[in-house]
């Protein structure tokens, strides 16, 4: 399902774009890609922030059906990076897509396979409404384009060349998130995944014994990694914490109930990922 609003947007030829994003798009007439993957995007369709594309981008594609382990630690690693200086990319898919814009928060990119005046799925209709007004929001097509089988293919192949690292949280075998593990091999992108235990994620866990892949077993230095390989020497990850609204208000310690009422289920999933803990009814900070 889908939802159609009339809203303003632009459009970006190619040759306007940046010149290293036309660089990491040619790559795709030189692979070994179908055809119709092999071609460029005459034109994008765009709401937002066009300065995102300037920052080092990382793509975040995964199952629609995370479990609990990694549905935790897709909003860690991507809150991590948005603090360290990175842009997370992805699609706006249910599952993997859709919490890795939710980690990232202002620091995400979303390319669609619907229209650019379509948020599709409906299901994620309010953040990708976010993301149109408070970061960028990416499309191939015009109007109210409904998108069909081969349109997630075409969306999937922007998302991996124009990425600078490809993170795979969760994937099955037979999946278009393995689709999206060949291009980046194809393209010569750095691919990292999540460990798993034995018998799940088969996707992910084949990437690392066939050695397509990283694991990320150590958070902090993969995170350390990411600020070595692209020169990031600020503390941007300790500033970002300093500044965003919800640490701020964590640190008065207010009440458990107050604090649900204004965040939700931020509130919950940050005291999963150990950054709050909640002692005799009130917030306090573990960071």
């Amino acid at each position: 399902m889908k939802t159609v609003e009339n809203i303003a947007f632009e459009t970006v030829v190619f040759s306007d774009l940046p010149h290293a994003i036309q660089e990491k798009f040619k790559l795709l007439l030189n692979s070994t890609l179908a055809p119709k993957l092999r071609t460029l995007p005459r034109q994008l369709y765009v709401r937002g922030c066009l300065d995102l594309l300037n920052a080092p981008l990382v793509a975040v594609v995964g199952t629609r059906k995370p479990n609990p382990y990694t549905r935790t630690l897709t909003q860690e690693l991507t809150r991590r990076l948005s603090l360290a200086g990175a842009v997370i990319v992805s699609g706006g898919a249910i599952g993997v897509d859709i919490l890795a814009h939710k980690g990232a928060q202002k620091r995400t990119i979303c390319f669609s396979p619907a229209g650019i005046e379509t948020y599709y799925p409906l299901t994620n209709v309010q953040e990708l409404r976010r993301i149109a007004t408070e970061c960028l929001f990416v499309s191939e097509y015009t109007h109210d384009y409904m998108p069909h089988r081969w349109s997630f293919l075409e969306r999937n192949r922007l998302i991996i060349a124009i990425a600078d690292w490809v993170v795979i949280p969760q994937a099955d075998l037979q999946s278009g998130s393995m689709h999206s593990a060949n291009l980046a091999k194809t393209l010569k992108k750095p691919l990292f995944v999540l460990p798993h235990r034995l018998n799940e994620s088969k996707g992910t866990q084949q990437l690392l014994h066939n050695r397509y892949a990283e694991g990320i077993f150590d958070i902090d230095e993969w995170i350390q990694k990411f600020k070595t390989d692209f020169c990031i020497l600020d503390d941007i990850e300790s500033k970002g914490s300093m500044c965003d609204p919800f640490y701020q208000y964590c640190a008065t310690m207010p009440s458990y109930d107050e604090a649900l009422g204004l965040f939700g289920d931020r509130l919950l999933n940050e005291e999963l990922m150990g950054h709050i803990q909640i002692v005799n009814g009130r917030v306090e900070l573990c960071l």
